[in-house]
């Protein structure tokens, strides 16, 4: 079985966020820190914001969409994906499905956040065959073979906010590069302050190029480079 991750962009393994996406794994799978809980049923993930859009993992039928006041008023909802195969996510503040609906894969669920018994913001996300609990993380499909991501960016980062905008500045037009250099080949011309919808920035912290990089679906897609001097 294969799921889509439950927020959009890549989730870093635990105590490693995602350059791009900020998302890591805080609690794994299993886990007995938390000795009065039992060992861990499912993953916690976060990226230390809260109203996060959450996502199906798979297209599916809602089966519980709820705040579960057993557990301190958790916003909790289950998905029915079929061939016994169920998927559940809790700590939401928001819920934006009803039992019986059905959902896609990559709609929205609800939003990020603290309800519940629960020391920060965070997804608590579950896989179950049958009655059986699965480890989450090797169902992923970012984590199964052949699923490496487009874009591959080493080193330490500032992040933009997902969908963040950017303007070329108006000083000057300016380019994306196929690589960081001044005379790489040219991909796209931008005129002085033009508006980049949906493009994050990334880059090590304090070097002059920058990678701009779409995500569609929660995928990246390296649209090229820009000299930090020519956007802002």
């Amino acid at each position: 079985m294969k799921f889509a991750n439950p927020v959009a962009g890549r989730i870093g393994p635990l105590g490693k966020p995602d350059p791009a996406s900020g998302f890591a794994v805080t609690r794994g799978f299993a886990d007995e820190s938390l000795p009065q809980y039992g060992p861990h049923d499912g993953l916690d993930i976060g990226n230390g914001a809260t109203g996060e859009r959450l996502l199906a993992m798979g297209a599916g039928t809602v089966y519980q969409a709820f705040f579960d006041a057993a557990s301190g008023g958790a916003g909790i909802v289950r998905i029915d994906h079929g061939n016994g195969w169920t998927t559940g996510y809790a700590h939401m503040d928001t819920i934006s499905v009803r039992a019986g609906q059905p959902v896609a894969a990559g709609a929205e669920i609800g939003r990020l956040d603290n309800t519940g018994y629960s020391s920060g913001a965070h997804l608590h996300f579950d896989t179950s065959e049958g009655s059986q609990r699965r480890d989450p993380w090797p169902l992923l499909e970012q984590n199964q073979p052949g699923a490496e991501g487009d874009v591959e960016i080493l080193g330490t980062f500032e992040r933009t906010t997902y969908g963040q905008r950017f303007t070329i500045s108006d000083a000057a037009p300016a380019a994306l590069h196929t690589r960081p250099e001044a005379d790489s080949p040219t991909l796209e011309d931008y005129p002085a302050g033009t508006i980049v919808p949906g493009v994050m920035i990334v880059s090590n912290e304090g070097a002059d190029w920058y990678v701009a990089v779409l995500y569609v679906a929660g995928r990246g897609y390296c649209l090229g480079y820009i000299h930090e001097k020519e956007f802002r």
